[in-house]
This record gives C-alpha cells, structure tokens and sequence, in this order.
C-alpha cells in the first residue's frame, strides 16, 4: 500500500498493475513525490515509495515547494534530484531492455533564454554529454532519454511552462520507444536492444552538468517495462486534480 498525500488530505493509493484508479505498480522501481510525507518532510533524502528502498537525493539548490501539494522547486544553475544506481541495475537486470519514466513537469520560461537552462535528465549512457533540451534556445527538444542518439523532435506541443506530464517509454523493438507530452506523441523510434544507463541519473540536469532545468517537478515514476497507454493514462488521471 502506497501513501499518498495532495496537501488537502490523505489516502492510500491502492496497488495496482494496471486496473483500478491507483498509481500503477506492475515494475514500478522508484517513485518520488516530494509533497507525500512518506517521501519527504525534511532534508535532502526522497524515500522511494514503490518500496524498493530506490531512495532519491535533492542536490544542489532544488527544494520543497507548497504548491499543488508540494513540489520540488529548481530555480537556480545547480539543482536536480539524483536516482540511485540500483534503479539503473534494475532495468539493465531485467534483461528485457524496457524501460519508462514518468514525470510531472513546470518550465520557469519556455523556451528557455539560454542554454544553460535548457537541462532536463541524463539517463541513457549512450552520447550523454552533448545533453537533452527541453526545449533549447530555439523552443527545439533534443533528448537521447533511453535512447543512442539525440534527434531533434522539433516545438513541443504544448505550453511547457504550465503544468503537464511527459512519459517516455523503450522496448528493443521498431517504433519500441515513444515520447509522449501528456497524451500527445511529440516522438517515436527504434529501441535499442541493449540500454546502457548513465550514473547516476540525474533528473533535472543534463549534458555532463553544464544544463539545468528551472522551474518545478511533481512525481516522478520509473519502471522496467514499457508502460502500456492504459498503465500512462491510469497515473495521469490519478495526478489530474492536483497538476
């Protein structure tokens, strides 16, 4: 049973694997909501409430905020949340080579004014230097999240400086990965066959740390499967009244 808290009250979030109105939880690996007690109340740890003990770390200047029931605040050049390396071992462990994130995103400004504020995860080993924009300078997303290369996946959809979700999912198969902005495909791609995960995976920062994202995160889910559009749809609607 997870806790889940949204700043108003508290219920339990049912385990699910893909039915139901809970979070979905059929590989899920490490999930943090900073607005849930159970997660965070103080400090810098984030204790990973899919109970895997995957406990996640605020770095640098990313901080708790009050808002839509508590939120992870990055305002500066510096600040990210940082993933354990047993998330990224228990993905390439799995042997299945899936894998999806989930997270619930506020851009400060979009697109962004300079390229030292256009970070957003680094995740995939494979060309992690040259960094993942979302978006660049020129309202561009370039991300190589699960991926071997960074194709440019031209405007986003919508307004990334208001709150939405983004769902990024991997098979090694044609068209196995697909990026999604809330429940618009913004891209899609081969799967690789063989994931090679950075560490540690840093949430928020990006190109060897020389970009950082500004403005807020909400949950963040991780799994070792490919989600189904179901399992994507499920956690957004669980989400909807608070983002």
């Amino acid at each position: 049973m997870i806790f889940q808290n949204f700043g108003f009250n508290k219920v339990f979030i049912p385990e699910t694997g893909g039915g139901g109105g809970g979070v979905v939880t059929s590989g899920l690996i490490a999930y943090y909501d900073i607005g849930n007690p159970a997660c965070w109340t103080s400090g810098t740890t984030l204790t990973d409430l899919s109970g895997n003990g995957n406990n996640g770390a605020l770095v640098g200047t990313a901080a708790y905020s009050g808002s839509n029931g508590g939120v992870i605040s990055l305002t500066s050049t510096d600040g990210y949340v940082s993933v354990p390396d047993s998330v990224a071992n228990s993905i390439t462990g799995s042997g299945t080579n899936e894998a999806s994130i989930q997270l619930w995103i506020k851009l400060l400004t979009s697109p962004p004014g300079s390229d030292a504020v256009t970070g957003f995860m680094q995740f995939t080993a494979q060309n992690n230097g040259i960094g993942n924009h979302y978006p660049y300078t020129d309202n561009n997303i370039y991300i190589n999240t699960l991926k071997d290369i960074r194709p440019n996946f031209g405007n986003p959809v919508t307004n990334l400086a208001v709150w939405h979700y983004t769902t990024i999912r991997t098979a090694p198969t044609t068209n196995g990965w697909d990026f999604y902005i809330n429940t618009t495909q913004q891209g899609i791609g081969d799967g690789l066959t063989t994931l090679t995960l950075i560490s540690p995976i840093k949430i928020g920062e990006s190109g060897g740390g020389n970009e950082n994202l500004q403005g807020a995160l909400g949950p963040i889910l991780i799994y070792n499967r490919k989600i189904s559009d179901a399992d994507r749809a499920q956690n957004a609607s669980y989400f909807s009244s608070r983002f």
